[in-house]
């Protein structure tokens, strides 16, 4: 009997030795020691990341996650292995945020072999919202703003309870900074549309008076010497919530409403390069205003709109400017909206974050873009929803910035967000 105790202790004894063994870990003297160095690691900005292993199928069998720096080394049995470092970041929100990879060769490991695997580091382009640093100026809405090459102009508006202002702000993507510019000599000016052709930054319409006097000036800005030059005015007289959109270097312009607020058909083409007006086709098949425009492919594009003071559309047309005919297209599928900012980007046309009622008591977080045939819905704007903001575009980013947010006008924001082209929604 206690002989038969003694073998029972015996064998669980050796079982538990077995099984400790056996726990998958190899003995240090059967392992190779992997070094990891990757090239342009400086770049990282201390953004966290991970570190995963994959056996030579691809398949990963360890990752090490919110590391800081990187590893002695890695000791690893012999086998065919490859190395994958991704940022833990997935998306830039901010301009201090750093979305990165890198990727090893496959390498074979032997045991007691020391290695030095290299990967260079892969930064990964901006897409989707991205905040940048929050403009210097009082808070406003109904600023005008245009961008040329990498930078954005900013002016102009007005702010609570009754500021109208004339000064002129300059954010360069460079060093993410803001620099004051020369006030606007026209005098205060807001609601009015601004846009760039080249180098060269356009203004025109507004409001020049709390007592609601329209403005027909058109004027022209040269960032070269920080100046402006006031143009012919617009022949069809002051008027708000007109039709415009850049093709072909000419500007086209038209609709919207007198100060009674009645709806106007009259449409005009303006060559910067002539500094002539010309008069075109009336919009008489488009009885509304406040639309929403951008031009893609030679072609303008007017969305949205106002029959009423009551009562908003979703309908979308489309402009030739060779045969100066307007095309109805199917009407927008997104959220009915009016006030939504509109902006082209690399042939694709943008729309969205407007208002869902005429009080404008809310607005819209969603955004769309339009390739000329089909409409897509893209990632939602990361920043609180607004009214009466500046946005453009030029072919590398869009953009939006300031406003009020709905329901409260007199809350009014100071910050500023690029878009960044999305592959996919």
């Amino acid at each position: 009997m206690k002989k038969s105790y003694l073998e029972l202790i015996l064998f669980f004894f050796c079982l538990i030795i077995y099984s400790c063994s056996n726990d998958g870990s190899s003995p240090d003297n059967q392992l190779g020691q992997v070094s990891i160095e990757v090239i342009g690691i400086e770049k990282t900005n201390g953004t966290l990341f991970s570190i995963s292993i994959l056996d030579g199928s691809g398949n990963v069998i360890d990752t090490k996650a919110a590391l800081d720096e990187l590893p002695q080394s890695l000791n690893l049995p012999e086998g065919t292995y490859q190395i994958f470092i991704q940022s833990d970041l997935r998306r830039a929100r901010n301009t201090d945020d750093v979305v990165y990879k890198a990727q090893s060769d496959l390498f074979d490991l032997a045991v007691n072999q020391s290695i030095i695997v290299a990967l260079e580091l892969e930064l990964e382009q901006h897409t989707g919202w991205l905040e940048v640093t929050n403009v210097p100026m009082e808070g406003r809405v109904n600023a005008m703003s245009f961008v040329i090459g990498n930078y954005i102009y900013v002016g102009g508006g007005t702010a609570f309870p009754n500021t109208r202002l004339t000064d002129w702000w300059r954010y360069s993507m460079e060093d993410n900074s803001w620099s004051r510019l020369q006030d606007f000599p026209g005098g205060p000016r807001w609601g009015s549309i601004s846009f760039n052709i080249g180098n060269r930054g356009y203004l025109g319409f507004g409001l020049k008076t709390s007592l609601g006097e329209r403005s027909s000036e058109f004027w022209e800005y040269n960032p070269n010497n920080d100046s402006w030059t006031r143009l012919e005015d617009f022949p069809g007289g002051p008027r708000g919530g007109v039709i415009s959109f850049v093709i072909d270097n000419k500007i086209f312009i038209g609709g919207g409403y007198d100060r009674n607020n009645n709806a106007l058909s009259d449409f005009f083409s303006y060559d910067p390069a002539s500094g002539q007006w010309v008069s075109l086709d009336d919009l008489d098949n488009l009885p509304s205003f406040v639309y929403s425009s951008f031009s893609i492919n030679g072609i303008g594009h007017i969305i949205g709109g106002s029959l009423t003071d009551s009562q908003m559309k979703m309908s979308h047309f489309s402009y030739n400017p060779t045969t100066q005919l307007w095309n109805e297209l199917e009407p927008f599928p997104g959220t009915e909206q009016l006030l939504g900012i509109a902006f082209n980007l690399n042939g694709i046309g943008y729309f969205g974050l407007g208002t869902t009622d005429v009080n404008q008591n809310s607005a819209l977080t969603e955004i769309w873009s339009y390739d000329g045939s089909n409409w897509s819905q893209k990632s939602d704007f990361i920043g609180e929803s607004r009214l009466r903001g500046v946005f453009g575009s030029n072919d590398s980013f869009g953009y939006i910035g300031l406003g009020a947010k709905p329901a409260n006008i007199q809350d009014l924001s100071i910050d500023l967000y690029l878009y960044y082209p999305e592959t996919n929604n």
